[in-house]
């Protein structure tokens, strides 16, 4: 009896590790796992054409010989032995970037520039949260730029040149928080153009974007206020000076006038002293070309020698006045 339950014992428990053995052969792998890193480069090549034979070496088979994935060409793996890096750049491929490409969740850096690869761009791009490079550019890639793109935390760098993407530019790219260059130039976008927090951005080569036209700000910066304050002191200076030299050019007209109408009077006068009593005379003034003639009145007013008038004064002696007014 002993002998017949450690016979069943035994049978049961090789059932069990035979059940337990096929469920996991039987079971899809985890996200993220080797056999799924495999099967997705796996159905990223049966995608593309590769008529140079660059892919060659990606062949299941050879894994199970017991080669690794981290010893196929352009991967690159971490420490965990997770894809890390795909490098497929100039490789003369075209076909289509298959959607498995999501679940290479580990992927930092995705490199398929200068090739022929066409059709869109999928947007399970989105899924791989820690990628940090994506470079697309000098391909084929149609169709509109998922916006799955811009929800990447951790992307740096987008570059999706030299394509023949159409429609909007998604608004996620202009508020990804880490986004510091953004090539999106000589595609077939439209519409409105945001406004980006990249630091390098380039657009050019798309003739249907609208540029986005911000409001224009009327707070100067500090050093436009300083120019614009210095600016009005000076012109506030030169008008004072110029205010003062018209002043003082007037009165220099005035009293060059005066003085030269007074010499004239003077010098006429002078000419008749020798007529005794005049009643008036005649004086010719010339000012600038402008002839003018004077009749300087004196009344009946005769004209004394200064001999005379010493002489009937008693040298001006106060005297005299006095005695006449008495």
């Amino acid at each position: 009896m002993a002998v017949d339950k450690v016979r069943s014992s035994a049978s049961a428990a090789a059932v069990m590790g035979l059940v337990v053995a096929a469920a996991a052969l039987l079971s899809p792998p985890a996200p993220g796992s080797f056999n799924d890193e495999v099967n997705t480069l796996v159905e990223i090549k049966r995608a593309l054409n590769d008529p140079s034979g660059a892919l060659r070496a990606w062949d299941p088979e050879v894994i199970a010989a017991g080669d690794e994935l981290c010893d196929w060409p352009m991967v690159v793996c971490n420490l965990k032995g997770q894809v890390f890096r795909l490098d497929l750049s100039n490789q003369n491929l075209s076909g289509t970037l298959s959607p498995a490409i999501g679940n290479l969740r580990s992927m930092r850096n995705l490199l398929l520039c200068n090739n022929s690869i066409s059709g869109a761009i999928p947007d399970t791009l989105g899924q791989i949260v820690h990628l940090e490079t994506v470079d697309l550019s000098n391909n084929h890639f149609t169709g509109s730029i998922p916006s799955t793109l811009g929800g990447l935390a951790h992307l740096q760098h987008l570059k999706l040149n030299n394509n023949r993407l159409s429609g909007h530019i998604p608004d996620s790219l202009a508020t990804a928080s880490m986004l510091s260059r953004l090539d999106l130039s000589f595609n077939n976008l439209s519409g409105h153009l945001p406004i980006f927090g990249a630091s390098i951005v380039s657009l050019q080569g798309n003739p249907l974007l609208n540029p986005t036209v911000e409001e224009p700000h009327d707070f100067p910066t500090p050093k436009q206020a300083n120019s614009e304050e210095n600016s009005d002191v000076l012109d506030e200076r030169e008008g004072h000076i110029l205010g003062i030299l018209a002043v003082c050019l007037s009165i220099a007209c005035a009293v060059t006038t005066v003085i030269t109408v007074v010499a004239v009077v003077c010098r006429c006068r002078h000419r008749h002293e020798q007529a005794g009593a005049v009643d008036a005379f005649l004086c010719t003034l010339d000012l600038n070309g402008y002839i003018f003639t004077l009749l300087v009145h004196l009344g009946h007013l005769k004209l004394y020698k200064f001999e005379e008038m010493r002489r009937v004064t008693i040298n001006f002696s106060q005297k005299i006045f006095w005695e006449d007014m008495e």
